[in-house]
């Protein structure tokens, strides 16, 4: 509950500006705590070897903690990244999502190694980004049609769903939240531990947690 308080008065008050919506929950602009010690900092190329031990990967589950217990008829709020993506920064004050280096456009295939089948499949499938956060109109805006442009229309509304397991809220589920996520809608973690943070919801299934059991969430 203290750490809730915490994360609650530290978004709602930044240098003596609001920084939160009328709809911010107590998570509002939360981030996982920097690494803590003397572990070394790392290329990002050696974050992606199967093993390592670098301070500065983001994949570090002491960094997330244990997760809150949601309350009684608790609903995730899957537009919490939302939010957090067109206000642009944390709870801290710091840019949200976090910067990434040009490092990452570099060819780095699976485990760092030199053969990047993924960034192949993106130069050849001619993908061309749209702006996460239309600069202009704002984001209320540009969901109503609004803004006076010509012929504009109203955009789809997107909600992204991610099949998950708690094991993996420190890497995918991170990875996911504090890059792509935040360019839809909505965002929710299917997996098998809720944490209102992320946000992900446990949803039990009969059987074991394996792939051909997947469909059932």
């Amino acid at each position: 509950a203290s750490t809730a308080a915490a994360a609650a008065a530290a978004a709602t008050t930044n240098g003596g500006n609001t920084s939160r919506s009328a709809s911010a929950g107590p998570w509002e602009g939360w981030q996982p705590g920097a690494p803590v010690g003397t572990i070394p900092a790392c290329g990002w190329r050696e974050c992606f070897k199967k093993e390592h031990k670098c301070a500065n990967c983001r994949d570090d589950a002491n960094a997330l903690g244990q997760p809150p217990q949601p309350l009684s008829g608790w609903i995730p709020d899957v537009r919490l990244l939302r939010r957090m993506m067109v206000l642009g920064r944390d709870a801290a004050g710091n840019p949200w999502p976090p910067p990434l280096p040009r490092e990452l456009c570099e060819p780095i295939g699976f485990f760092g190694g030199p053969n990047d089948d993924n960034l192949r499949l993106l130069r050849e499938a001619n993908v061309t980004a749209a702006p996460m956060v239309e600069p202009a109109a704002g984001d209320a805006a540009a969901r109503r049609g609004e803004g006076g442009g010509h012929g504009q229309q109203r955009q789809p509304t997107v909600l992204c769903l991610m099949y998950t397991m708690e094991t993996q809220h420190a890497t995918s589920v991170r990875a996911a939240r504090e890059t792509w996520a935040g360019g839809c809608d909505g965002f929710l973690a299917f997996s098998t531990r809720s944490d209102p943070r992320l946000p992900a919801i446990a949803l039990p299934h009969v059987g074991p947690e394996a792939y051909d059991n997947m469909w059932q969430k």
